[in-house]
């Protein structure tokens, strides 16, 4: 509150931030791929790997991972079909929220436990559960929404969530 410097992080975090039950920080960093990546060699380097990164109170880094590995570690892999280059600028999935589960948001998504982390994949249109522990997406789901950010888990169980493009059949 008067400004002191407690600790600080130096990588570059981007987006959104939240913070656990215990204090834990999960945030997004990003890391720029500059070989071909095992199983998307069709895709052209650079190109951006988003990471989520865990941190205790006092800014220790206790965990990174990868969302793409998570991705491909999971049976929703065949997500990254809609990965391209394009009109991405290198941005593959640009991960821009992050959501700490409690028991009760996690009860209301398939697959979901509490600490697990909900995640919006912007240029997939997909929202996803990403479990830190086991570095693997457990549920995700790609909507009429195009370019979302900020899902939120509501009370009554439901998704809310900016749609920047909206169903484009309308």
């Amino acid at each position: 509150k008067d400004s002191n410097l407690l600790w600080k992080y130096m990588k570059q975090a981007h987006h959104d931030l939240d913070i656990a039950a215990d204090g834990r920080i999960y945030a997004m960093l990003h890391t720029i791929v500059t070989s071909p990546w095992p199983g998307l060699e069709r895709i052209e380097t650079p190109f951006v790997d988003d990471q989520i990164v865990v941190l205790s109170s006092d800014g220790e880094e206790l965990a990174t991972v990868s969302v793409m590995e998570a991705i491909q570690n999971s049976k929703y892999q065949s997500l990254l079909m809609y990965a391209s280059l394009g009109q991405r600028k290198g941005d593959l999935l640009h991960v821009n929220s992050i959501t700490w589960l409690d028991e009760a948001m996690a009860s209301a998504l398939p697959n979901a436990v509490e600490g697990d982390v909900l995640i919006s994949l912007r240029n997939l249109d997909v929202l996803a559960v990403l479990d830190i522990e086991k570095r693997v997406i457990k549920w995700a789901v790609r909507g009429p929404w195009r370019l979302q950010h900020d899902p939120d888990v509501l009370a009554n169980g439901r998704l809310l969530l900016f749609d920047n493009r909206g169903d484009m059949k309308n």
